[in-house]
């Protein structure tokens, strides 16, 4: 089973590639909003591609309507026909939907272009620094530009927890008073607030002073309680069934590191569920899956390398990760706040330690963090 499905819809999308009609028209709705995440990825399931095309000529407007709005994130190879065939739909509000989702595409890519255009200029803009001033003079620039990142986001915490506060308690009024709180329109609303609520905590971290009481603490024990949270995080936001990855852990009991044990923990879980995620839009299955966690001393410091085969991500999307500036969502994870993988470079750097990552779209991730071994440490 393909992480994340549910076995209602997937019972869905074997009837309708078998007999479209066995399935009644307001499931084929139901189906198409579902299709959403199994196409938005660098390897969508053939499966649920074939389904879209099938969809995308049925008989009733409102199964194709719903099609049309797949239009923003279909994958290139079913996009250009689609866009063709629901461009020219009989049905205006149809054809209307279409233009909007089609819109929304073009607005997605201008931003992410501006995104990536920003990210090259801070890079390049960092490198004269460093060129003219020197390498310390230009980290000490990153870092007050980080710094003054913090405090802008930390002025709108509040001012948004408030807004998300009210907005919550009129959205349950209304939900009450319409009377039906699994229309779709009803939980697309609630899922909305969910992951406006979930951003705020997220931004919040990233603003908050950091707890840093360092001690000597196994390596091993802080990446198997990260294990444990990273877990959780994906079975309760995502749906996805973390047993079926297989996580190879190799962390020698004698590795110890001096660390803030609370911070680093976190640190690696965001790493470790940024992994877990990678499966999503995959497909793959239990033999496949796979996350590897290895750890190694050197002179001065432990090198924790941790790479999965899951779907991987552009070398665009890499160039967006190099200033490590948070809001950045990961357009194939619907659950990313943008603040998880800055929350987690944060609080690797305040341990005095480095982490970097590599990717390759289809292919996998692998992060590398590097800390300062015990002895090189904090004192306690």
């Amino acid at each position: 089973m393909t992480l994340g499905q549910s076995n209602a819809s997937a019972s869905d999308l074997t009837s309708v590639l078998s007999d479209r009609d066995a399935v009644p028209w307001p499931r084929r709705v139901e189906l198409a909003h579902w299709l959403r995440d199994h196409i938005d990825g660098p390897s969508p399931a053939p499966d649920a591609l074939a389904a879209v095309a099938i969809l995308a000529s049925d008989p009733k407007p409102e199964v194709r309507h719903a099609v049309a709005g797949l239009l923003d994130i279909a994958p290139e190879q079913v996009f250009c026909a689609l866009r063709i065939h629901l461009g020219a739909d009989e049905n205006a509000f149809v054809r209307q939907r279409a233009a909007k989702a089609i819109e929304k595409r073009r607005t997605a890519a201008r931003t992410r272009a501006r995104a990536i255009a920003g990210a090259d200029q801070i890079a390049a803009e960092l490198e004269s620094i460093g060129n003219r001033y020197g390498t310390a003079a230009a980290q000490e620039a990153w870092r007050l530009c980080r710094r003054f990142n913090e405090q802008l986001v930390g002025a709108m915490v509040h001012d948004l927890r408030n807004i998300a506060t009210h907005l919550k308690a009129n959205v349950a009024s209304l939900i009450s008073a319409a009377g039906n709180p699994q229309a779709r329109r009803v939980v697309d609303i609630q899922e909305g607030l969910n992951h406006l609520e979930r951003t705020i905590r997220d931004m919040g971290q990233f603003t908050e002073p950091l707890d840093l009481a360092f001690r000597k603490i196994p390596l091993r024990a802080i990446v198997a309680k990260a294990l444990e949270q990273a877990a959780a995080s994906v079975r309760r936001l995502d749906g996805i069934d973390p047993s079926v990855v297989t996580v190879d852990m190799d962390i020698a009991d004698r590795i110890v590191v001096e660390a803030a044990e609370h911070q680093l923990v976190a640190a690696f879980a965001n790493v470790l569920k940024n992994a877990f995620e990678s499966f999503m839009f995959s497909g793959a299955t239990d033999p496949q899956s796979r996350i590897e966690i290895r750890a190694a001393e050197g002179s001065d410091c432990v090198s924790v390398i941790v790479r999965d085969n899951g779907m991987g991500f552009s070398e665009e999307e890499g160039r967006m990760l190099y200033p490590h500036t948070p809001g950045r969502r990961n357009k194939n994870k619907r659950n990313s706040t943008g603040y998880g993988l800055p929350n987690a470079m944060r609080k690797i750097d305040a341990h005095g330690g480095t982490l970097t990552i590599e990717s390759e779209e289809g292919a996998g991730t692998t992060v590398m963090i590097r800390l300062p071994s015990a002895m090189e440490g904090r004192s306690t």
